[in-house]
């Protein structure tokens, strides 16, 4: 039978579990159409999980609850709402950015402590390259501006992530912070 102190230090141990991170920054209400339809679109040509529309502000944080919670609260105590746009779409090699729109003039205010490296993911999945162009191509013929999609960010959420689960499912909003005005 384990000691009162053995017990102590395993609940202390199970709280300084780590476990993987992201923020997003929630697009509002009157554009989720907008990026919606552009989603459904690449998602019946090129398939890929049903996500929902977010911009990835900060992904992969390896860290514990209780820091990674702060961390966020003061982070968003100081960001007030902002506007953000589209700028291009892009493709990478990897299934969480296979597809996305790189948003400029974002506040950078996690870069602090974390790589920052805002997008506003449009399709998860493994494409080849022709895919990834026809993909980049398929945006223009579904939205022909959204390119230049312009809105102002005004809610964060922080999730607890399982990258093992790639369509998001079993993943936690741990906290949402709206902006001040």
């Amino acid at each position: 039978m384990p000691s009162q102190e053995q017990e102590a230090l395993e609940a202390f141990k199970d709280a300084q579990e780590m476990h993987m991170y992201a923020v997003w920054a929630l697009p509002p209400t009157h554009v989720l159409p907008r990026i919606k339809t552009v989603m459904e679109g690449l998602r019946a040509e090129f398939g890929g999980p049903e996500i929902e529309p977010h911009i990835t502000v900060l992904g992969s944080m390896l860290r514990t609850e209780e820091d990674t919670i702060q961390q966020f609260k003061d982070a968003c105590n100081i960001i007030t709402r902002f506007e953000c746009n589209v700028d291009l779409i892009e493709t990478s090699r990897f299934f969480y950015q296979c597809l996305w729109g790189e948003i400029g003039r974002f506040v950078r205010i996690f870069e602090h402590t974390f790589p920052c490296c805002p997008h506003l993911s449009l399709l998860y999945g493994y494409l080849t390259d022709e895919e990834k162009k026809r993909a980049k191509e398929k945006v223009t013929t579904i939205d022909e501006g959204f390119a230049s999609l312009s809105f102002d960010v005004t809610r964060f959420v922080l999730c607890k992530m399982n990258i093992q689960d790639k369509s998001q499912h079993s993943w936690e909003k741990i906290l949402a912070i709206d902006l001040q005005p």
